[in-house]
């Protein structure tokens, strides 16, 4: 979570009224008045409740057969496997022949595909489950001669529409602003994470009209388009959509719901070699570009237009009526994408910035600031560029706002300004930029290879070019003031970077390859729909699985806050001693552990009798989040062979101050048939004098020191220890980066 303002007051919040108090740090939640929802409270002090549904995790919606409208869960499997392994026609048709005739029995096979044919069938019957494609075409005049682009996309209303009737997502879908205020030892600071806690949204909810029988809400979209090399000659250009009123964890994730291929954008070639063209000639092409973009994304976008002003009833997935409106509120964009969807000239213009009205000269004052451009002030610009008697008049008007001639497609769509949506770029700018270009080039030797694992942290062995690990090499003028206006209207930069998109270029070149290579574009639209298809069922047979999974479980599940998994094969103390003497964690392991026990629960143990245990390679654990206090869930491994490597994560014990330690060993020791220990065995990680030979301040570098066992209820949560290089052995930093929680739980 983003922290963008403080004040040394609660003038602006209601947190002294009415509040039970417990502690002196707690987060406020204000819910916009149209909600009809009071102030929430949270307090850090308050316990962490037992682990609840993820709001990521599929809820059934199943009436017995979420597999349809296949037949059989086994031809929905197989339809599973052939659209992810991306499967070509022929082999779906010899695999068939050899199921069905040549490798089973007759009436063997669970599989009720005769042949290929009644395969295509029963995906065609899928796609029409979710929003499908449709073909139109616009045209553009060139120098005298009109052309013509056919396209594909998806009416986005209808995939709207799919999304807020859908039951299994209405306990998930956000309708309203929010205002989260930290409250810590009398200090008050404005946080900032999901899009809903940001101004622009409240500012809208704002200006509509409050009816207690009807409520009128705001649905925010996330626009990202870019092109992408498919093949060594070849560009795609898709176009994607998210949906900001989602929580992060299901938009800015995988799966259908996390967001949907629009469309592709055409291709707009200059008949011209670019090389020899003028000043002139590159404005002229840049201006048909930009007119080719705006009319075709007017044509997909057109259904957003009258529900965006007038809004539409819709009866919400969670059976309660709702006027919705929607609006594009964020584009996540890399430069050359901004300078074509904003209508601006480019890095040569007078003002370069398709975003504010900076002028050239004054690229390099980072701080200054400027004024933005609006949909109103632009669309004054074409109107009077329009109205010019002379093209040299209306060509003076539009340059002095770095401005192209051209009817803007977001200017239709209410609570869609594309400037004020244009959004601060941390993929091209930071890393690419400053990191990529700088500090990447310095670091990269020491680093590759050497960093130890973490959930979500990309591992690479080694880096032959900066390109594939980190996107196009693309560096736009990116201001701070820009990026506090995104924080504190938009929310985290993770609602707008461009790493999502980018990362789905990786799904086009793969259904690139799937096609014959000739109109590529209608095999690929075909490609996702049917991806689209086996996705959501998937999400049904999952949630119908777990349902069942549940029913089972039911009232035997553990609700404490720490789990172990993984199970392994039983063993003794005297026979663990047997396997790891070569180990020292391990040395007197039997002695130490009838110890630890006598001192901890006063134990009465006969020291020769062998201890039965059972080890375990995971630890699932739960805890509270010090960025925003929601339940969050670290996988602790301790595994010889983790994906062929050795394993063994760091952890933070509850200590004051904190300590740190490696697991060793993860076990439950059985003392008798109704007492058993949840354990580890662990090696503290304590601060040593050794230091690098560039010290920061605040320098801190952790040595491996004594063994001891520890109960998992001392566990905090896993940390992310790096190897201090240059250093003897043993030596470690501690990561306090890896997320905000573990910045601000190691005193940040």
């Amino acid at each position: 979570m983003s922290v963008a303002s403080a004040s040394n007051s609660d003038s602006n919040s209601e947190a002294s009224q009415n509040r039970p108090h417990t502690s002196t740090t707690f987060l406020e939640i204000i819910h916009h008045p149209h909600s009809n929802q009071k102030t929430e409270f949270i307090f850090r002090d308050l316990p962490i409740p037992p682990p609840s549904e993820d709001c990521s995790r599929p809820q059934s919606n199943s009436t017995g057969k979420p597999w349809a409208p296949f037949r059989t869960r086994s031809d929905f499997e197989f339809a599973e496997l052939v659209v992810q392994s991306a499967m070509k026609g022929s082999t779906v048709k010899r695999l068939l022949k050899g199921i069905r005739h040549d490798w089973t029995e007759p009436g063997s096979t669970k599989i009720t595909f005769q042949n290929k044919v009644d395969f295509q069938k029963s995906m065609a019957a899928a796609r029409k489950f979710n929003t499908q494609f449709q073909e139109d075409s616009i045209s553009a005049t060139f120098e005298g001669i009109k052309k013509t682009f056919d396209f594909h996309f998806r009416d986005p209303w209808k995939w709207l529409l799919h999304l807020v009737t859908d039951p299994t997502l209405a306990s998930s879908i956000i309708y309203y602003p929010v205002k989260k205020i930290l409250h810590e030892n009398g200090t008050s600071t404005c946080l900032y994470d999901e899009i809903n806690s940001g101004q622009t949204w409240w500012d809208i909810q704002d200006q509509m009209p409050y009816l207690p029988d009807l409520p009128l809400c705001f649905l925010p979209l996330h626009l990202w388009m870019d092109k992408g090399k498919v093949s060594t000659t070849s560009n795609m250009h898709p176009i994607l959509l998210h949906v900001g009123f989602l929580p992060q964890a299901i938009w800015n994730g995988s799966g259908n719901r996390g967001g949907v291929l629009i469309g592709y954008m055409p291709k707009v070639i200059d008949p011209s070699d670019p090389e020899d063209c003028t000043a002139t000639e590159k404005t002229v092409f840049g201006l048909f570009k930009r007119e080719v973009y705006h009319k075709i994304l007017k044509k997909i976008f057109h259904s957003l237009e009258l529900q965006s002003q007038e809004g539409e009833a819709v009866k919400c997935g969670d059976k309660i009526h709702r006027v919705l409106f929607p609006g594009i509120a964020v584009h996540s964009l890399d430069g050359e994408e901004a300078y074509a969807t904003y209508a601006a000239r480019g890095a040569s213009a007078d003002y370069p910035c398709p975003r504010c009205l900076i002028h050239k000269s004054q690229l390099h004052n980072l701080t200054g600031n400027f004024p933005f451009r609006t949909s109103r002030e632009m669309q004054k610009v074409y109107k009077k560029a329009i109205a010019a008697r002379t093209k040299a008049e209306a060509e003076e008007v539009l340059k002095k706002k770095g401005f192209h001639k051209v009817l803007n497609a977001f200017w239709s769509i209410a609570n869609s300004d594309p400037y004020h949506a244009s959004s601060y770029d941390l993929l091209h700018a930071d890393d690419l930029g400053k990191w990529g270009k700088h500090l990447f080039v310095l670091l990269k030797e020491v680093f590759m290879g050497k960093i130890p694992r973490w959930p979500g942290l990309k591992h690479f062995s080694s880096i032959t070019t900066g390109a594939c690990c980190f996107g196009k090499l693309n560096f736009v003028h990116q201001r701070i003031p820009d990026l506090y206006y995104d924080i504190t209207h938009k929310g985290a930069t993770n609602n707008y970077t461009t790493r999502v998109g980018e990362g789905f270029q990786q799904e086009v070149q793969q259904a690139y390859l799937q096609t014959n290579f000739k109109n590529v574009e209608a095999q690929m639209t075909r490609i996702d729909e049917d991806q689209e298809a086996i996705a959501s069922i998937c999400m049904a047979v999952d949630a119908y699985d777990l349902e069942l999974q549940s029913q089972i479980e039911e009232g035997t599940e553990s609700q404490d806050s720490r789990k172990l998994g993984s199970q392994q094969k039983g063993t003794t103390t005297q026979k663990l001693m047997t396997t790891f003497q070569d180990k020292p964690a391990f040395r007197n392991f039997h002695k130490n552990l009838i110890g630890y026990l006598r001192e901890t629960f006063s134990e009465d143990i006969i020291d020769g009798t062998p201890l039965k245990i059972t080890p375990y390679r995971c630890l699932y654990i739960h805890y509270k989040s010090q960025e925003d206090w929601n339940i969050c869930q670290d996988i602790i491994r301790c595994s010889p062979s983790f994906h062929g490597q050795p394993r063994y994560d760091c952890i933070i014990i509850n200590t004051e101050p904190v300590t740190y330690a490696c697991i060793c060993f993860l076990f439950t020791c059985h003392l008798d048939l109704s007492t058993s220990h949840d354990m580890a065995l662990i090696q503290f990680l304590k601060p040593t004098k050794w230091r690098p030979q560039t010290p920061w301040e605040t320098c801190q570098v952790y040595g491996e020191q004594d063994y001891r066992f520890l109960l998992l209820k001392y566990i905090e949560r896993a940390c992310h220890m790096i190897p201090a290089f240059g250093s003897k052995e043993g030596l470690y930093y501690l990561n306090d980066l890896i997320d905000a929680d573990m910045f601000l739980r190691c005193g940040n």
